[in-house]
């Protein structure tokens, strides 16, 4: 059974599950008596494991899948391995990069999962990526180009093309000599929207950034408070921002890897480290939005946070226009992103790219009808208005 077969699963079987398999990646949880004979039942906790990109955490926990049924040991097994083998491959080819970067002149910050792998988790195989996120100046970003293109990477065709007035960033891949693919996510800002910069900026975020020596002598990450706030809102974006997962898009920010980076941040503070947290949180008005990320996880993986803080954070009344953003729904957003803009032109540019993207977008998105351009927007306009009418 596929990812995308999981949508015919009832909800509160999923939930059931993947209960299940975050009580595993927090203590070793035997296999229910009941699921034993439940040939189904297995496939499902393989494909939610998949999804959660949990199978490295799953099978580095000693006796976590003793007695687990064979099938699913099996195939965790085989999943972390795969992820360890390209954690070695992509090891290899970010050391020649940031080497290319400082010899450059070149420091950029790494974000999100490589940055948390060889910083808070045990072993970087741990967590499961597809990428690596770098953050880079846009005062350095042909230089950071010139470093790409020197050291193999070639940006990807979509992303050179992109036309998507939300997206800001971009993607290079470096092809190795044995075939295997490797993708960098290049960031000239700390959020991939428009708000950003009234909430993050790139000096904050270097400031007190921590060395990660197991990756490289040059390798740098955020702050344990900077990388909290930023996983906090990195699962907020995808209630409204869709992800892939094995080819599927996915709309929601509880996938249990992202949960964990929460977990293990919030772990590593200080009570000093709390209180800085917190003040930055509501200063920028994302007092909410943290408390929210912090739940999930204490929901999930029994994250422990002080009361102090939690009771800071609820007391918290400012919202910054982000929360709205994330959690308003599609068009709230929409609207959100329009009107961080300066200019009455610039809002209406941006308002005609997001209602009629380019033809190339549309093709992809409906790479199987083959009908008039204008007929594609009509029918993209009416799904829209469909889909807000049922509440989505």
């Amino acid at each position: 059974m596929s990812i995308a077969t999981l949508s015919a699963v009832p909800l509160e079987q999923i939930d059931e599950i993947d209960a299940f398999l975050a009580r595993s990646i927090i203590a070793s949880t035997p296999w229910p008596d009941a699921w034993r004979r439940d040939l189904e039942r297995q496939h499902r906790v393989i494909e939610r494991a998949l999804y959660h990109g949990i199978a490295g955490l799953l099978t580095s926990r000693a006796n976590a899948l003793h007695e687990w049924p064979e099938p699913v040991h099996e195939a965790m097994h085989c999943q972390a391995l795969g992820q360890g083998m390209w954690e070695a491959r992509h090891l290899s080819v970010l050391r020649n990069l940031l080497a290319q970067f400082v010899a450059n002149g070149i420091h950029p910050l790494l974000l999100k999962g490589t940055a948390l792998a060889y910083d808070i988790y045990d072993y970087p195989a741990q967590r499961s990526r597809g990428d690596t996120d770098l953050l880079v100046e846009n005062r350095e970003i042909e230089l950071v180009h010139a470093a790409l293109k020197a050291s193999g990477f070639v940006q990807d065709r979509n992303s050179a093309e992109n036309t998507n007035p939300f997206c800001l960033e971009q993607l290079w891949v470096y092809t190795a000599p044995d075939g295997h693919s490797h993708v960098l996510d290049l960031h000239p800002q700390v959020l991939n929207t428009r708000l950003a910069t009234d909430v993050f900026s790139i000096t904050e975020m270097q400031s007190g950034a921590r060395e990660l020596p197991n990756l490289s002598p040059h390798a740098r990450a955020p702050s344990h408070v900077s990388a909290l706030l930023h996983a906090c809102i990195h699962r907020a974006q995808h209630f409204n921002s869709p992800y892939w997962v094995d080819g599927q898009p996915y709309k929601g920010g509880n996938r249990l890897i992202w949960l964990m980076d929460i977990h293990l941040l919030a772990s590593a503070l200080s009570t000093s480290e709390w209180d800085a947290f917190c003040f930055r949180a509501e200063q920028k008005g994302l007092a909410a939005l943290c408390l929210h990320g912090l739940e999930a996880a204490t929901e999930r993986l029994e994250t422990v946070v002080p009361d102090h803080a939690r009771q800071r954070l609820m007391l918290s009344d400012q919202r910054s226009p982000l929360h709205d953003k994330y959690f308003g729904g599609p068009f709230k957003s929409l609207w959100v992103e329009i009107s961080a803009l300066p200019t009455l032109g610039e809002r209406a540019g941006l308002f005609w790219r997001a209602l009629f993207p380019s033809r190339r977008y549309l093709r992809e998105k409906y790479p199987d009808a083959a009908w008039p351009t204008c007929i594609l927007y009509l029918r993209r306009i009416i799904m829209g208005v469909f889909r807000r009418l049922r509440g989505r």
